[in-house]
């Protein structure tokens, strides 16, 4: 009996994929957008072309096909549009590969969140794709265009954000799940990439088809603001790189400042840290502490040399600088937007919640109108592999 026992348990583990599914018999794809048009949702689909990317060779695709296909269907809900591309594709839309989702400008205007829904539900959806807004143009025109480094354009925008994240300081990759956790978290609203479509002024080097191939989308630096699940505005670059150093998204990333009337120098930090306090008195207010490390790697600055003196210098400088133009920024969020994208609420509901039962039900007000005082220290710990600048000497003349 105890072996029979043990053979039926053996069998219950021995049942295989009983969910499998052939590579032939499914549509793996790498981009998915999402628009709106009236009442209908139109779902567009990057699809990989397998033929087409199993003989590329040296960044090309053989033959003279597209290593990428695009479906589009349109339904009343996104999930009716996603099962209707089955159509066209004659496979199964396969998302569990997806490396960016785009949402149309006027769809993420009226509202993301059905879309939302269907991922939250969706098992098949993993969550470490990239979400982006396609600005002043549709998802579809993203997904349909080309790109020079790799046969996917999904993938190449998505490596594109991967890497200038951690090298550029007004981009921001958000991934579905920050997304979906600051869209229902409180004190905090929800920010994303955004992707610039332009069409190409010169003559096309290859075409889809018989339409030519615009020039690839880049992440421009202006990212939307959502308040909730709807676009409500955008950020400019400094405002990016004010928003990314305040919620500690910089990693390696070059700060420029003002050392002179009209120089700039640029300090390449190796360690950002910005840490918020909320302070409550009579009314709220929030201070922010920034602390930034790291060396000089350009200086148009002939008075400034290597002594220590010229060091603390600077560095009381580049602080001063930093400080009022992360103030003026903030500020300008507060008065023309009127999002709280930094999770200052956030912070009052952590770290002092007894306050914050009374602030959330006014917060918009209150954050538009809060005090915020910002403190910032650089420490200098290098100036690359000279002292002097070099621009000195060269004015100098030999």
């Amino acid at each position: 009996m105890k072996r029979l026992l043990i053979g039926l348990f053996i069998i219950l583990l021995l049942t295989g994929c009983w969910n499998r599914r052939e590579l032939n018999e499914i549509a793996i794809t790498y981009g998915l957008g999402i628009d709106k048009d009236g009442d209908d949702f139109v779902v567009t689909a990057q699809v990989i072309n397998p033929e087409q990317v199993s003989g590329q060779k040296g960044g090309e695709a053989s033959g003279t096909r597209s290593p990428v296909i695009l479906h589009e269907e349109r339904d009343k809900t996104v999930l009716g549009a996603i099962r209707k591309l089955s159509r066209t594709a004659s496979r199964k839309i396969y998302v569990a590969h997806l490396y960016i989702l785009v949402f149309g400008e006027e769809f993420a205007k009226a509202g993301i969140g059905d879309a939302l829904d269907l991922i939250v539900r969706d098992q098949e959806f993993r969550t470490d794709f990239y979400v982006f807004i396609a600005k002043g143009s549709t998802a579809k025109d993203i997904l349909a265009t080309a790109t020079p480094f790799s046969v996917s354009p999904a993938q190449e925008i998505y490596d594109r954000l991967h890497y200038s994240n951690r090298h550029y300081n007004p981009t921001k990759a958000t991934g579905i799940r920050e997304l979906l956790t600051n869209t229902s978290a409180e004190g905090i609203e929800p920010v994303v990439q955004s992707l610039l479509y332009k069409k190409s002024d010169v003559e096309p080097v290859q075409q889809i088809g018989s339409g030519p191939v615009p020039e690839p989308p880049l992440p421009t630096g202006n990212i939307a603001v959502l308040e909730r699940d709807q676009l409500v505005g955008w950020l400019n670059e400094t405002q990016a790189d004010t928003y990314n150093t305040v919620t500690n998204n910089i990693k390696h990333a070059v700060s420029q400042f003002l050392c002179d009337e009209d120089q700039y120098g640029a300090i390449e930090s190796t360690n950002v840290k910005a840490t918020l306090k909320p302070e409550y008195q009579v009314t709220p207010k929030m201070n922010i502490d920034i602390k930034l490390t790291g060396k000089i790697n350009e200086l148009d600055c002939e008075q400034f040399t290597t002594t220590p003196q010229k060091i603390r210098e600077l560095e009381n400088i580049i602080s001063k600088y930093l400080e009022e133009m992360h103030t003026s920024n903030i500020k300008k969020v507060q008065e023309d937007i009127g999002v709280d994208i930094f999770g200052f609420g956030r912070e009052f509901f952590r770290k002092k919640p007894q306050i914050w039962k009374q602030l959330k039900n006014n917060w918009s007000e209150t954050f538009s109108q809060l005090e915020v005082d910002i403190n910032v220290k650089v420490r200098i710990t290098g100036t690359s592999t000279t002292d002097d600048s070099y621009l000195k000497r060269l004015r100098k003349g030999k």
